[in-house]
């Protein structure tokens, strides 16, 4: 190496930081005072705020929680053996709740060590047996609670001794003092309702579970909305259209392998071809499905429709209807989904004037016999250990550390 090269790095890293220097120096700058705020403010300040985001996040989850249990729990028998038993609660502990919102939730809720109510969902059994939100749960069937950080662990055992139509005992610290409450566990549908972050308007059922992005809760501001998106999600993992898409890619995959094996270039056409038939019927479908999950749970359907007449005001392109055979539309156009629930709407109070059951037309006979058959295929080993992996703390369902018992 020359000599001169060691000397030019040696006189650039002398140079360097008075380089460095005068051109901060001459960055553009404000031309009012900055306030500094001292930093004993700026961390109640802090506290404050993550108290607003921690609560708003709270008031959030009981929305969907209210809203979505009704319909998985009236949803159960159309859900086959995708089922679980609940008493419709969530809980915590100070361990279980994201590290960024711990001291908040120590402070705002009072979480410690043991296990703590956060929520009960409106109808559910744990309302009507008279759980409180902040109730510590000591034991339930006479074997006890885990606390700390075994405390979620702890819970999927305790789940064996949960059997359908038969009370449970459910004893609760309470202001000092133990309550003993007398819950019947009930069968839902075992797809836990999750909330993203995502300012995207949208929701998702991926086959495991329902996801909803904050876009779509600012959205749906009405109750009846969310619950028409929820029941709408909700049928497509009863209905597994995401493995009958699947199952559609692969069927055209094979389309491509024949193609190669004729020298025909086909890099996956028939494969996205395969994927997308039957995607706006299965979106019809889970509209029409929707509905009869809403109206089993009670909720008045009648403006249901309305949704997407809203949804076409803020995205006017979905008005606009492509064909239902154009494999580049992935969903029907809102017009088509306005009438086509009007239509449903009238049948399912045609089917409740004449006292029929709520099952949707097309299985409201093989359907219901083939649900009497599944209900029996799952033994009760196999029930339990899908409850309690519902509850497991590594399960994938889970969202801010809160699972529904």
């Amino acid at each position: 190496m020359p000599r001169t090269i060691p000397l030019i790095i040696s006189q650039v890293a002398l140079t360097l930081p008075v380089i460095i220097s005068g051109l901060l120096a001459g960055c553009a700058q404000p031309v009012t005072p900055v306030q500094k705020s001292p930093p004993a403010l700026l961390a109640v300040e802090e506290q404050k705020q993550l108290s607003l985001a921690f609560n708003q996040r709270l008031d959030r989850q009981k929305r969907v929680l209210d809203l979505s249990y009704p319909i998985l729990a009236a949803g159960s028998e159309l859900c086959s053996d995708k089922t679980r038993l609940s008493m419709g609660f969530t809980f915590s502990n100070k361990q279980a709740t994201e590290e960024k919102f711990r001291d908040t939730a120590i402070r705002d809720l009072g979480l410690g060590e043991p296990l703590q109510v956060i929520q009960v969902a409106r109808t559910s059994p744990a309302e009507k047996a008279g759980v409180l939100s902040g109730d510590i749960l000591v034991s339930l069937n006479g074997e006890v609670f885990g606390s700390g950080k075994s405390a979620l662990q702890s819970v999927p055992p305790l789940l064996n001794s949960l059997e359908e139509n038969r009370k449970s005992i459910l004893l609760v610290a309470r202001q000092g003092t133990t309550t003993e409450l007398v819950i019947t566990p009930e069968k839902i549908c075992d797809y836990p309702v999750s909330m993203s972050s995502e300012d995207e308007v949208n929701a998702y059922a991926d086959g495991k579970r329902i996801l909803l992005t904050k876009g779509m809760l600012r959205f749906a501001q009405e109750d009846s909305d969310l619950a028409l998106v929820i029941a709408h999600e909700l049928a497509h993992n009863a209905f597994a259209h995401m493995p009958k898409t699947v199952k559609n890619a692969l069927s055209g995959s094979i389309l491509d392998l024949l193609a190669w094996s004729h020298g025909i270039p086909s890099p996956g056409v028939f494969a996205m071809g395969g994927s997308r038939v039957h995607l706006q019927g299965f979106e019809m479908e889970a509209d029409y499905v929707a509905l009869y999950l809403l109206a089993r749970s009670g909720y008045p359907i009648e403006e249901s429709a309305n949704f997407w007449r809203r949804v076409a005001t803020e995205y006017p392109e979905q008005i606009k209807d492509k064909g239902s055979d154009n494999l580049a539309a992935t969903h029907p156009s809102s017009p088509a989904r306005f009438l086509a629930m009007e239509t449903t709407v009238k049948e399912i109070r045609e089917k409740q004037a004449a006292n029929k059951p709520l099952l949707p037309e097309q299985l409201n006979t093989s359907f219901a016999n083939a649900q009497s058959s599944s209900a029996t295929s799952e033994d009760s080993a196999a029930q339990k250990a899908r409850q309690a992996k519902a509850l497991s703390p590594n399960n994938e369902n889970m969202t801010s550390g809160m699972p529904l018992l």
